[in-house]
């Protein structure tokens, strides 16, 4: 399979378009200021408005501080870490100069780049736009090149719009299938407390829609994610075309209080938020300990009891524990007594959605850019939230533990 996806919004961040303009805005002044006024009470489209700077800066500027200007926007922009190891094609209406840039500037495994061109003259600027109708039959010519192809737009009318385009074949187009910031978080702490070691088996207890999945990307590991619920696993299968680099991704129907593995055959265990839904969770710790290898890491994330927190919290927590169905809170302490008696001996605990925390997320309720994009926001509270790891306050709680030899 191929991956076709767009540039803005997608592959990168941030609106290439929308930064040049502004680029080039700051560089003509208060003159640029005017045009950009002007542009918007006339209503100006953004492609219009982009092409009348464009020429109105080449102008005043130069042809080499064009595209100098180009190659400070493509340093500027952000490629998620999704695609960083991946192989693909570019089908995007943003501008080929800087999309070919970023792909260098980032070592991008980029197969072909069709994009809008941009011909620069010594005092003028011709931009040739890929149009909606241009993309449809290029994925169709793609089709016919690849046979398998996912094209992949965080621009949901474009993507209903290309699936319906006459005489265009495409295996599947969705909407991006992208980590949120929480999941990058947990995600590096999950590496650095278990460390995992090449060719090592991951498996993933409750593992929802398989987003764990994107942790073979950057490893050389198996993932093996168990989830009861058939729906679940079907939204994982499509996920891990996107996210996992693995060959070796798989999922399997199953509940956590009994698992069809054999004794002692897996070295990595995350059980992320999943004890609390399960009536018999006793029963599931039985059952991690079994599928343990001796020497084994196993990550354990559950909420924490109302006792544990600081009163703040618990309007949020009782809001989450009823729509997410949570049987129940637990003390650090007695999960860790559990722990030890099933013969896993706990390592480490850490401590995590403390107020700071507890604000990004409800702010990633409102805002897609906070949920999503590297918000320096987000990662601010979360860096907050890190120096708290050690004071027992917070929402929830992870404990690194490892099965006794």
């Amino acid at each position: 399979m191929v991956l076709v996806v767009d540039f803005d919004g997608t592959l990168v961040k941030e609106n290439s378009s929308r930064l040049l303009e502004n680029l080039l805005i700051k560089r003509t002044r208060i003159l640029g200021l005017l045009l950009l006024g002007l542009g918007k009470i006339l209503r100006y489209k953004g492609d219009l408005r982009r092409y009348i700077i464009l020429n109105f800066f080449i102008k005043t500027h130069g042809k080499e501080d064009l595209i100098k200007s180009m190659k400070n926007v493509a340093e500027q922009l952000t490629v998620r870490e999704e695609f960083k190891n991946k192989e693909f094609i570019v089908l995007s209406s943003g501008l080929k100069p800087i999309i070919e840039n970023t792909i260098k500037i980032n070592n991008l495994k980029a197969l072909e780049v069709y994009a809008s061109e941009l011909i620069i003259y010594d005092k003028k600027v011709e931009v040739k736009e890929l149009t909606l109708n241009e993309k449809a039959i290029m994925l169709e010519n793609l089709v016919k090149k690849y046979h398998h192809i996912t094209y992949i737009t965080d621009d949901i009318k474009e993507a209903f719009q290309l699936k319906h385009y006459e005489n265009t074949k495409i295996c599947n187009i969705s909407k991006r299938t992208l980590l949120e910031n929480w999941q990058i978080s947990l995600l590096r702490l999950i590496i650095k407390e278990l460390k995992p070691i090449p060719h090592e088996i991951l498996l993933d207890v409750g593992c929802g829609n398989g987003w764990l999945a994107s942790i073979t990307k950057n490893l050389d590991i198996s993932y093996l994610g168990l989830e009861p619920s058939r729906i679940r696993i079907k939204k994982a299968w499509k996920k891990k075309q996107i996210m996992s680099k693995s060959t070796t991704t798989g999922f399997i129907i199953a509940s956590a209080t009994h698992m069809p593995i054999r004794n002692s055959s897996i070295p990595l265990i995350v059980c992320n938020h999943v004890l609390e839904h399960i009536q018999n969770d006793y029963l599931a710790l039985d059952e991690i300990s079994r599928v343990s290898k001796e020497g084994g890491r196993i990550f354990i994330g559950v909420p924490k009891h109302y006792s544990r927190m600081i009163p703040i919290l618990w309007p949020w927590y009782k809001l989450v524990d009823k729509k997410l169905k949570h049987l129940r809170h637990y003390k650090a302490e007695n999960l860790v007594t559990s722990l030890n008696r099933k013969g896993l001996r706990c390592k480490r605990v850490v401590y995590t959605a403390h107020v700071f925390k507890a604000l990004a997320q409800f702010l990633a309720l409102f805002s897609r850019r906070v949920k999503h994009a590297q918000s320096p926001l987000w990662w601010k509270l979360e860096e907050m939230d890190v120096k708290f790891k050690n004071v027992p306050v917070g929402g929830h709680f992870y404990i690194v533990a490892t099965k006794s030899r």
